[in-house]
């Protein structure tokens, strides 16, 4: 065998090592093309069926170049299986003090700032479409309150947590119904029309006071559905303060008064108070909703019964008047 040869020879048998430790690496047996499986599946291991091949009709889930092919609508059903669980918005306080230099007068000022903890949907980064797909749910909110940066809010199933009754002050900007005299803002310092009409549940933390503030809060979101309250050391008339105010049954003070909402019975506020254990456990399990499906259907049953004993004791007083 000339020189020749054998050069060529020891090339080949290199390039059939490379070939093979290729596979291997692959995860292919050498097993030839037709007996070879998907990438990365080992018989009896990751496939739970069986070992299977592409010509069986089998697609790796890493591989499915013919998604985009498919319908609009197929493809949108896809990334809804996708989306976004519920989850709860954690706001703080993060105000900071402000120094103030005029000529040689210098003051310090408080300036109102709340933070916000989340998770930012993945889906907003992948394509346009799972993008566009993303904010019909979960659109850019309160970019007023976070310095410009918006948050992304699904006003159905997702949660503001507020860490306590300052962490609220803070998201208003300190400019808040029953905490500061209006004569002293105008008014809000802030638009707060987001958060007045798509905010539809709400919890605040280690509430032991201000149940006059946070009802005035609560007044003014038209939105609002229910409230969970971390019930700390709350007077014992606090509760029945917090409701009345929030539906408008006590006007607010400190020259906000035309500001009061007037709620009907339709659009009342239902909260529900519980202590630091209980409060803990519904964020931490956080499902998209702070009353279940039984409980609401049980307050309803209540509700429903309390009218007609109103209804009833009602039509009986007219019954002896007439009499």
């Amino acid at each position: 065998m000339s020189r020749r040869s054998k050069r060529r020879q020891r090339q080949r048998q290199r390039q059939e090592r490379a070939e093979a430790a290729s596979l291997a690496a692959m995860g292919m047996a050498d097993q030839g093309g037709d007996l070879a499986g998907p990438i990365g599946l080992q018989y009896g291991e990751d496939d739970p069926i069986g070992f299977r091949t592409i010509e069986d009709g089998y697609i790796p889930m890493e591989v499915f170049p013919q998604f985009p092919k498919l319908p609009l609508e197929l493809r949108r059903e896809v990334w809804r299986l996708v989306l976004p669980e519920p989850q709860s918005i954690f706001i703080t306080s993060n105000g900071f003090a402000q120094n103030i230099i005029i000529g040689n007068t210098r003051t310090q000022s408080w300036v109102y700032r709340p933070e916000a903890s989340y998770k930012v949907p993945r889906l907003l980064s992948v394509c346009l479409e799972t993008r566009q797909e993303v904010m019909i749910y979960h659109r850019p909110s309160f970019a007023n309150q976070f310095g410009g940066v918006p948050i992304y809010y699904n006003a159905k199933t997702d949660l503001l947590h507020f860490e306590n009754h300052e962490a609220l002050l803070h998201f208003y900007g300190g400019s808040a119904p029953n905490y500061l005299p209006r004569s002293l803002t105008g008014g809000f310092r802030w638009n707060m029309r987001e958060f007045h009409t798509k905010v539809t549940q709400v919890a605040v933390g280690k509430v032991e006071a201000n149940e006059g503030m946070l009802g005035a809060m609560f007044n003014q979101m038209k939105g609002l559905k229910v409230v969970l309250i971390d019930n700390r050391i709350m007077r014992p008339e606090g509760e029945t303060i917090m409701k009345e105010i929030c539906d408008g049954v006590r006007e607010l003070q400190m020259g906000w008064e035309e500001y009061t909402v007037e709620r009907t019975d339709a659009n009342r506020v239902r909260f529900k108070l519980v202590r630091s254990p209980q409060f803990k456990e519904i964020i931490q399990g956080w499902t998209g909703r702070i009353i279940s499906e039984e409980e609401e259907a049980t307050l309803l049953t209540e509700e429903a019964e309390a009218r007609l004993m109103t209804e009833n004791a009602a039509a009986l007083e007219q019954g002896q008047q007439t009499n």
